[in-house]
C-alpha cells in the first residue's frame, strides 16, 4: 500500500518510519518543526534539514536537528 508518513511518500507504507507520537505542526520543506513526547526521541527523523525542531511537551525540553552529525540536540 502506497502513502505519505510526514510529508515523504512511500510506495509500500509499512517501509515508512515509525515516528510514535511525533507529529509534524509545520514544514518549510525538509526543514520540519515538530511536537511528540519524551518517550519517543529516538524515534526523530534523520531525513530532514539543520534547523528541523521538536518540542516534548511532556517535558518542555527543545531538540534542534544538525544534518552533518546527523543527530537531535537538546536545547
Amino acid at each position: 500500500m502506497k502513502g505519505r508518513v510526514d510529508g515523504v511518500w512511500y510506495d509500500d507504507i509499512s517501509q515508512a518510519p515509525d515516528l510514535g507520537s511525533i507529529r509534524c505542526v509545520r514544514n518549510e520543506g525538509m526543514i520540519r518543526h515538530y511536537y511528540g513526547l519524551s518517550a519517543d526521541v529516538e524515534k526523530l527523523p534523520e531525513y530532514v534539514e539543520t534547523g528541523s525542531s521538536c518540542f516534548m511537551i511532556d517535558t518542555g525540553k527543545m531538540y534542534f536537528f544538525e544534518k552533518k552529525s546527523k543527530t537531535w540536540y537538546e536545547q
